[in-house]
């Protein structure tokens, strides 16, 4: 999931650098309207020509046209830096959910060393109680029988 939110942060970055080369464009483009319009101007001013007035209008619609155009492509690279910055925000969330899980399982296995740590204690307990019980029945035995032998003395002295 992460490669992919990176990938898409990494296309967003492209399509961002795209719409502001865009963006750099359309500023030049109307510049030299702004400027063709200027020489249109001067041009109708001197020889009062119709068909010139009417294409400068046309020219100047069309720049209109274009001033728009960029505001959307503003507004839309707005949005676009929004998506991204959201984007971010939702991988370092991600990063800090992995995180968490790494640690809960780092946890977990800690848990579970000390689970078979205390079972290996449990087992070593029950032999040595197994090997109690079993010393107690020798003992017994040899006490009910009157018989106690020498190893029998020692391992009950040991007690």
């Amino acid at each position: 999931l992460n490669t992919s939110i990176v990938e898409l942060n990494t296309s967003i970055v492209e399509l961002y650098t795209s719409i502001v080369e865009l963006n750099t464009s359309i500023i030049e483009l109307n510049t030299s309207i702004v400027e063709l319009n200027t020489s249109i101007v001067e041009l109708n001013t001197s020889i009062l020509n119709k068909s010139m007035v009417e294409l400068n209008t046309s020219m100047v619609e069309l720049n209109t046209s274009i001033v728009e155009l960029n505001k959307s492509m503003v507004e839309l690279n707005k949005s676009m830096v929004e998506l991204n910055t959201s984007i971010v925000e939702l991988n370092k969330s991600m990063v800090e959910v992995n995180t968490s899980i790494v640690e809960l399982n780092t946890s977990i296995v800690e848990l579970n060393t000390s689970k078979v740590e205390l079972n290996t204690s449990i087992i070593e307990l029950n032999t040595s109680m197994v090997e109690l019980n079993t010393s107690m029945v020798e003992l017994n035995t040899s006490m009910k029988l009157g018989i106690i032998t020498d190893s029998e003395m020692r391992h009950l002295e040991f007690f």
